[in-house]
């Protein structure tokens, strides 16, 4: 009897322990609230099921990405085989425009944010600059467009990272196992550009030593992705 007892006591215990864990936040079950009205550069917050570093902000929103690589695709854009109907084929040149990485990130990975989080992302005009406009050989950046999910701009890779450790990043947890933590940026690359239209197959990207690889990766391989966001930061 007295060692049931014992056990009865331990167990309302730790029933409250763990309920008074819950009502200070702590836990790794609790969810963390945010205060997104007081957002300062340099913040991590969990936001759509990621953690998520602030880049900057602005009157009435933040731009985040995600701390870590959450996916590991190519740029790849994909159009109909005129000579087989029921056909698609991968495009050797292409902008950010048109790539399918910018077409998932849009639906499929957007659409996957819990609407909470979803609710605050920010249609926003992504305008992607050309590579190297002075140059003969330089590379258009494309169309503008509007996107709630983007890569980073090569600019803006500069502009929001302090030196090559802070540019740094490595896969999450089930993502890109084995493989280096390179990272796509929006910015068509320069390497090979094409002569005629200005259009590349190549896109600039992160290297694992944090370096901006101006010339590019092939659209045909695969790299990390780190997708970044504008979110209304009104309570």
């Amino acid at each position: 009897m007295k060692r049931q007892t014992k056990r009865l006591i331990a167990l309302l215990a730790g029933c409250m322990m763990a309920l008074a864990l819950c009502a200070c936040g702590g836990g790794s079950g609790a969810t963390k609230s945010v205060d997104y009205a007081n957002l300062s550069v340099g913040d991590i917050i969990p936001f759509g099921g990621y953690d998520c570093r602030v880049l900057d902000v602005q009157e009435g929103k933040a731009l985040l990405i995600t701390n870590e690589l959450v996916d590991y695709q190519g740029f790849y854009r994909i159009q109909d085989d005129p000579e087989h109907p029921n056909k698609v084929t991968t495009v050797s040149n292409t902008t950010w425009a048109e790539c399918t990485l910018r077409e998932y990130l849009n639906d499929q990975f957007y659409n996957a944010i819990p609407e909470e989080d979803r609710t605050r992302i920010l249609l926003t005009h992504v305008v992607t600059p050309d590579h190297d406009p002075d140059n003969y050989f330089a590379v258009e950046g494309g169309d503008d467009t509007e996107d709630y999910i983007f890569c980073l701009s090569m600019e803006e890779a500069y502009e929001y990272f302090d030196g090559l450790e802070d540019r740094k990043a490595v896969f999450a947890e089930g993502v890109g196992d084995g493989q280096r933590p390179w990272w796509w940026l929006r910015t068509p690359g320069k390497g090979k550009a094409a002569f005629d239209g200005a259009k590349t197959y190549e896109f600039v990207f992160v290297s694992d030593s944090g370096e901006i690889q101006e010339y590019g990766s092939g659209i045909q391989y695969e790299l990390g992705v780190r997708p970044a966001f504008w979110i209304n930061t009104a309570e």
